[in-house]
């Protein structure tokens, strides 16, 4: 009961399903050049942030903490455990925000790209 230990999350299913999402997003666009362009940014960037970094210390030992009974031990080991949890959570509703800002800019570059081509044509 001492240690908390930092599990990374299924990060292999999460980065999946994030490609899949913008894969479908991405062949919805009606212009098959700009799709093509956009879909090599985006995966670059999936691959490069496919979830949240883990901590570089994986395990928080609670058990060097002295002066506390065994019921203030559980309750701070706890409420730790939720606030980790909960931190993580936060940390990836960011990360997809971050992902979903990329995803609107990068399909702006590549429609321009594709703009600029048509000019020289």
């Amino acid at each position: 009961m001492g240690e908390i230990h930092h599990l990374p999350r299924t990060r292999f299913s999460e980065t999946r399903l994030l490609e899949k999402m913008i894969t479908e997003t991405i062949s919805a666009h009606p212009d098959s050049r700009v799709a093509e362009r956009w879909s090599a940014m985006a995966n670059e960037t999936i691959a490069r942030y496919p979830g949240p970094p883990p901590p570089s210390r994986s395990m928080l030992d609670v058990e060097g903490i002295s002066g506390l009974d065994e019921e203030q031990r559980q309750y701070l080991f706890d409420a730790l455990q939720q606030w980790i949890d909960s931190y993580f959570n936060d940390v990836n509703s960011q990360l997809l925000q971050v992902h979903r800002d990329l995803l609107i800019l990068q399909k702006r570059v590549a429609e321009l790209e594709v703009a600029v081509l048509e000019t020289k044509d």
